[in-house]
């Protein structure tokens, strides 16, 4: 398994040690995709131990929520965000690595149809890390089908505690503009208007908290233990 990684410039080191296939495997690395090289440092296969290191470059994670894109009438958020994941990794800016349903408060009487908003999570080439933010501006204003759409840019880790406390009051009941851009400031989320209209910060905000748990982002609020 990795012993060890670090960060030198603009590369990643990551030190692997592994026994038959696992000890050869590291050689197998050497021109896969978004692997600049591999160092052998101990040769192994079988009972014997390698030891090597892949070197690929250093990227950055940025999460994305995205929301108020469709009308009651067509059009679907998820489907578009979708898109616009594909998009940007086409276009070589990084890695779409996850897409996730956030459902919201269903009694919202502003919503759409199902209230949902959308958190896309990407690898971010550095170099990159603030471009996407107009690609996807972009992309939004030529076929969103809503005037009130927004997007939230987080570029941490780990969504921290008083996100995922936003996102589960959000399912539970309304919440107000105020009280997104109030977490959006606490935690440094970039907040941008893809139009005049500012609804869609509230649910694009709302997304980010739950990003990373599949498990309960989709459900209804009362039904979280």
């Amino acid at each position: 398994g990795i012993e060890e990684a670090s960060i030198k410039g603009d590369n990643v080191y990551i030190h692997y040690a592994g026994l038959a296939g696992g000890g050869v495997g590291i050689e197998l690395r050497r021109g896969a995709e978004n692997v600049i090289d591999t160092v052998i440092l101990e040769r192994g296969g079988g009972s014997k131990l390698g030891r090597g290191v892949v070197i690929t470059p250093k990227m950055e994670k940025v999460i994305v929520g995205i929301d108020d894109t469709d009308t009651q009438e067509e059009g679907a958020t998820w489907v578009l965000a979708h898109e616009i994941g594909r998009y940007l990794e086409s276009k070589g800016f990084g890695y779409y690595m996850d897409h996730t349903i956030v459902q919201l408060y269903p009694g919202n009487p502003y919503k759409t149809q199902n209230c949902v908003s959308v958190a896309l999570t990407f690898a971010v080439y550095p170099s990159y890390k603030y471009k996407i933010r107009e690609v996807i501006k972009d992309y939004l204003r030529e076929r969103s089908l809503s005037d009130k759409t927004a997007i939230a840019l987080y570029y941490g880790i780990t969504p921290s505690k008083s996100m995922k406390i936003f996102t589960n009051k959000a399912k539970e009941g309304m919440v107000s503009l105020e009280e997104a851009i109030g977490v959006a400031e606490k935690n440094n989320i970039e907040v941008v208007k893809i139009f005049d209209r500012d609804e869609g910060i509230i649910g694009a905000v709302a997304a980010l908290g739950l990003a990373e748990h599949h498990d309960i982002a989709a459900r209804l609020g009362g039904d979280i233990d």
